[in-house]
């Protein structure tokens, strides 16, 4: 199929449409997946082609590329009950999601393609359904039968994190960031009916350096890559946020700061996708005894590749100063000590030992850890900025947040602070 349209398109590759989407698919793939990928675009360009939506697909195609929203074509769906397919992992968010979502009568599944030895398995709980094989025939088998299916049962499909804008993007390794990339399986997915979610990784997840750098007093020159263009800059993080936004219909902001392509149409800011589950998250043997040294549970996620010279976005440099000067003057408080290599399922059982858990003191957003303490009724200092720009309303789900904010300048003060106020703060059945 592929060699065929390359032969009949060789004309005019300039301007030819057919041809500028198979160059801009060639190239785009490394290594031993190549079977895999010419696998792909044979079930896809065929889908795209010879269908009912053969113009339809043509005319989205072209849109895109010009840089315009791809609309849903509505009319084509039909469904008995409300459906959503998460495809990857936001942690282990999507996974206990839509176990939630079937108990209230949703057809709701976490798919993904695990490969072995990701280092992003350590964070993950593991999906519903994992199409990978080793045998790279059986793969190609699981991605074709499991994609045609999608778009008759699904109302959306809902992705996670920067460059995730494909469902092959993982095997075939394709960099959804390249400008001239254009996500065909999503276009065909709308075109049948479907619509496009997207969960926020953070600060770069469409949102500009110089925005967030404003936002957050200067935050960015605590993080390792602040000079790294390659990761994250004004140009690639907007550039993304423009791209995604093209396809996306929702956009679950997660409660960041309302700022460039994290405050447009398409942006639910209140948490919405990343959810717990209390059989996990449950320390209910968990009894505060004053007789014993208060423990404090400090982690940063990949801490190695997150931290230069001890410095990180989480402010470990100082929060780890301040609890050293206090044990030196007395206080009967201990660091709890972390293996980096532990999984997350393993990092629960720890964090279950600590009477205080600290999430970070620079970045001004609460992440995960925040989330799994308060689950597990742990008091929390965390540094939650609920600035928004001009015209933007604050997060109603700020009003009441059950945690204790700190930055670098009363980090230490409002540790002792903690301490002194044990029997208030520690000795509760819920925080």
């Amino acid at each position: 199929m592929i060699n065929i349209l390359f032969k009949i398109t060789s004309y005019d590759s300039n301007k030819n449409l057919l041809r500028l989407i198979l160059l801009n698919y060639r190239g785009l793939i490394k290594g031993n997946e190549k079977d895999t990928y010419i696998a792909y675009l044979n079930l896809l360009l065929t889908k795209l082609i010879f269908n009912k939506n053969f113009f339809l697909n043509l005319k989205s195609i072209y849109s895109f590329k010009n840089k315009k929203f791809i609309e849903t074509n509505l009319s084509s769906a039909r469904f008995k009950k409300k459906s959503v397919l998460f495809f990857g992992h936001s942690y282990y968010n999507f996974k206990y999601l839509s176990r939630e979502l079937r108990k209230r009568g949703w057809d709701a599944l976490n798919v993904s393609i695990d490969i072995p030895n990701d280092p992003n398995n350590f964070f993950n709980h593991g999906p519903d359904l994992n199409l990978y094989h080793s045998d790279l025939k059986t793969l190609r088998k699981n991605i074709k039968k499991f994609f045609f299916d999608i778009s008759s049962r699904f109302q959306m499909v809902h992705f996670y994190g920067v460059g995730n804008l494909s469902l092959f993007n993982k095997v075939l390794r394709i960099n959804c960031e390249k400008d001239n990339f254009i996500p065909l399986d999503l276009i065909y997915l709308k075109n049948n009916g479907l619509k496009i979610g997207f969960t926020t990784s953070g600060c770069l997840d469409g949102t500009s350096k110089s925005s967030f750098f404003k936002w957050s007093n200067g935050c960015c020159k605590s993080c390792i890559w602040n000079n790294h263009p390659s990761i994250c800059s004004d140009y690639k993080n907007m550039r993304w946020g423009q791209k995604r936004d093209q396809i996306v219909d929702l956009y679950a902001t997660e409660c960041m700061p309302a700022l460039d392509f994290q405050n447009s149409e398409n942006c639910f800011r209140e948490p919405l996708t990343q959810a717990l589950c209390e059989d996990k998250w449950n320390d209910k043997n968990y009894n505060f005894s004053f007789k014993k040294k208060l423990k404090i549970l400090h982690h940063v996620g990949n801490y190695s590749q997150r931290t230069s010279n001890n410095i990180n976005i989480k402010g470990t440099h100082i929060i780890r100063n301040s609890i050293n000067k206090l044990i030196s003057q007395g206080f009967e408080i201990e660091m709890m000590k972390l293996d980096e290599k532990y999984k997350n399922k393993e990092f629960i059982e720890v964090m279950k030992k600590a009477d205080l858990v600290i999430d970070q003191i620079i970045f001004g957003r609460y992440g995960s850890i925040t989330r799994e303490a308060l689950m597990l009724n742990k008091p929390v200092i965390c540094y939650i900025n609920k600035n928004e720009n001009a015209n933007v309303n604050g997060l109603h789900s700020f009003k009441n947040i059950p945690v204790i904010s700190a930055d670098t300048k009363n980090f230490e003060k409002t540790l002792r602070q903690v301490i002194a106020s044990k029997n208030k703060i520690f000795n509760t059945n819920k925080y």
